[in-house]
């Protein structure tokens, strides 16, 4: 037992010279930094009581009589959150995020793309921010935010607000022209028939919609483009659009967009089966 608390000891005495003495008070000795910069040793007064803390790359524990001085885990940013994509027109107002790492960090910072309230300085544990100011596009943008942290190491994560416009489906009444109006998240035609929004962001090629259960009604799509071809997914076979109507559309949020408003050739009806499923062939 001699023999290992004299290891211990000479372990920790060709140890302490490297990292110096740095204040004497009381019955407190701390070596190595501050309690507020971390790397302390401190013999704080208390009978047999030796209390370690370690930065990065050494991590510190004990066991019983055994002192291990070890190696810690590395510094990495786990997880940073807080961003979303939205409706063109949305303002985005002092938005908040949120933030995991392996270990706590000693400083932390979000910036982003549009330089609005940026740099935003964390304070410990580093974990949560919200960026003063107001964040908003009517055209299709993104807006990048960055978390930057440091422990030993820089380590940085980013996630992106997107802008994007709504597109729609649906079925209804024959007839409709190139008026509609916006409720909400729903587009609503000239002859009432209201389309449910499908998503946020522009359709693409290989896209389907529906499947739409129409009975001698028409079925619309409101979409970005205005040059698709489609067929039934269900079949395979040409699914027939009229030549779609050009739509000057204000959303829910007052941002004016140009759309395209398809609608099926024919009246369709669903007796059975799995319905009308159109998918943008081109």
């Amino acid at each position: 037992m001699k023999n290992r608390f004299l290891a211990i000891f000479l372990a920790f005495a060709a140890w302490m010279p490297m990292v110096g003495q740095v204040n004497v008070q009381g019955t407190g000795i701390q070596i190595g930094g501050t309690t507020s910069t971390g790397g302390v040793t401190s013999l704080n007064g208390l009978a047999n009581a030796v209390i370690l803390a370690c930065n990065p790359p050494f991590s510190c524990s004990v066991a019983g009589n055994t002192i291990t001085i070890g190696s810690a885990a590395a510094f990495s940013i786990t997880s940073f959150t807080g961003c979303s994509t939205v409706e063109l027109g949305t303002s985005l107002v002092n938005p908040s995020f949120t933030a995991g790492y392996s270990v706590t960090p000693v400083s932390a910072q979000i910036t982003n793309t549009q330089g609005i309230g940026s740099p935003l300085y964390l304070t410990t544990p580093f974990t949560s921010g919200t960026v003063t100011g107001t964040f908003v596009h009517t055209t299709i943008a993104s807006t990048v935010f960055t978390l930057s942290a440091t422990n030993g190491t820089t380590q940085t994560s980013s996630c992106t607000d997107s802008w994007q416009p709504r597109i729609f489906g649906g079925y209804g009444t024959i007839g409709a022209t190139s008026s509609v109006t916006a409720s909400g998240t729903t587009a609503v035609l000239s002859n009432g028939t209201s389309l449910g929004s499908v998503q946020l962001g522009a359709e693409t090629v290989g896209q389907t919609f529906g499947p739409y259960c129409p009975t001698s009604q028409a079925v619309y799509l409101l979409l970005e483009g205005g040059s698709h071809t489609f067929i039934d997914a269900n079949t395979g076979f040409p699914f027939a659009m009229n030549a779609p109507l050009t739509v000057t559309f204000t959303n829910s949020q007052g941002t004016v967009e140009t759309k395209f408003l398809y609608s099926s050739t024919n009246p369709l009806t669903c007796v059975s089966g799995p319905g009308f499923a159109p998918k943008v062939a081109s």
